[in-house]
């Protein structure tokens, strides 16, 4: 599991993924949310907890602003994902 995120099975075979959003990896950035569903993925399949697919099981996709980088002035917080496991 990365640092930057957790994953967290939730009742009724569903999961709900927290990831970090910062200058490094912003909210709307391709490569960005390429590398958080790629943690998600890596969670997901550890110890078979869930088996994921980002194309049939994410379900949606918040983002959750917590203010702004003092340094760079871009926003931070978090993204969360919710969906099913199958």
């Amino acid at each position: 599991m990365r640092q930057n995120s957790d994953f967290e099975q939730t009742p009724a075979g569903r999961y709900r993924f927290t990831a970090v959003m910062n200058a490094e990896f912003p909210a709307d950035d391709p490569k960005a949310e390429a590398t958080r569903l790629a943690w998600l993925n890596e969670a997901a399949i550890m110890g078979e907890r869930c088996a994921y697919n980002a194309n049939t099981n994410l379900g949606s996709r918040e983002v959750v602003p917590e203010g702004r980088d003092p340094a760079t002035g871009a926003p931070v917080g978090k993204i969360v994902y919710e969906g099913h496991c199958r």
